[in-house]
């Protein structure tokens, strides 16, 4: 088809599948590779099944813009090591740091030693950078799906209506901007929101008049930060939280995460791990990899090479008929 089709994240999930499939069958090497629309290398990844590691993924590219935007895709995709640190409320005991790898559940019986004996309930409560790098859809909520902990511990999200209607504004503002990379991401970022929604997370109670036109007035800028915490400071001390209930502040920015912790609410810093690998040796499907990163170029090139076969196809992240539905669905388009 000349205008191609479109392909939510589960269907490039089954489509690589049947390429895993037929190398199987076949005996052969299974290689796929992406470039830019400009022919510019990014990264490949292979599945070898006589090899160990069986899949690793290796960016390719020479350049640092496009290294950069590629190291952003895997900490948003959920493949880059974070580092986690607990803050103390008040500083009123040592803080403690545990690595965040993949999706690895033992991070979260290191979240039940923070929260203390006896919580078996706890509220995350992320500020907008959190959401912003994905890291509630491709780190917290698989975890929260997984039953190995026990006894199991409830997991709720919630969400600073302040920081919805700041994604909400910073989407607003972006579909006049010029960078189409800048929209893209935006939109993804609202849609991450969106998806949090879907997957259960509560919006923290109305918020009264003078307090959204006073956030009007700041939105998308550094003053924001101290009027979302002031949100969820006054919900917490409304809510007369069970002694059972434990919740925690979740940030990726230091002065956020000090300026929390201060004011009286336990933290956790999300950090990137410092160090960057040119292969990554996990057993990730791509489907995301792929995804994200047409969405972040715009199109990408994608080769497939098996054996003596050989295909090459577009994938579009964003194109003018994208509906809401394709975002929330995670939806690339595909070209011949």
């Amino acid at each position: 088809m000349s205008d191609g089709h479109v392909l939510r994240r589960e269907d490039l999930i089954q489509m690589v599948s049947n390429w895993k499939s037929q190398a199987i069958r076949n005996g052969v090497p299974l290689r796929v590779s992406a470039s830019t629309s400009e022919g510019r290398n990014l990264f490949e990844f292979d599945y070898n099944y006589s090899a160990i590691p069986q899949n690793p993924i290796r960016l390719t590219t020479q350049e640092k813009e496009n290294l950069d935007a590629l190291v952003n895709i895997l900490d948003r995709i959920g493949v880059k090591d974070l580092i986690t640190q607990f803050i103390p409320a008040h500083s009123g005991g040592s803080s403690q740091e545990a690595p965040l790898r993949d999706r690895d559940v033992r991070w979260l019986f290191w979240l039940k030693s923070i929260i203390g004996s006896g919580k078996t309930k706890v509220l995350l409560i992320p500020d907008t950078n959190f959401i912003k790098r994905h890291y509630g859809s491709r780190r917290l909520i698989p975890m929260m799906h997984d039953r190995l902990v026990s006894p199991p511990l409830e997991i709720q999200i919630k969400i600073s209506r302040l920081v919805a209607f700041e994604l909400e504004h910073q989407l607003n503002r972006l579909k006049q901007d010029r960078d189409l990379r800048k929209r893209r991401l935006g939109y993804s970022d609202y849609y991450e929101l969106m998806y949090l929604r879907q997957e259960g997370a509560q919006l923290l109670p109305e918020l009264e008049d003078d307090m959204i036109r006073d956030f009007s007035r700041i939105a998308g800028q550094q003053y924001a930060d101290p009027m979302i915490r002031k949100e969820i400071r006054v919900f917490i001390s409304r809510s007369n939280l069970s002694q059972d209930t434990a919740f925690l502040f979740l940030t990726c920015d230091v002065t956020n995460s000090l300026a929390a912790a201060n004011e009286g609410m336990p933290t956790i810093l999300f950090s990137r791990s410092s160090q960057d690998y040119f292969v990554l040796q996990y057993p990730h499907e791509p489907a995301d990899l792929l995804i994200d990163a047409a969405i972040t170029f715009g199109e990408i090139r994608v080769k497939r090479d098996q054996g003596t076969k050989s295909e090459e196809f577009v994938l579009q992240g964003d194109w003018s008929a994208k509906t809401n539905s394709d975002w929330e669905d995670n939806c690339v388009r595909q070209m011949p």
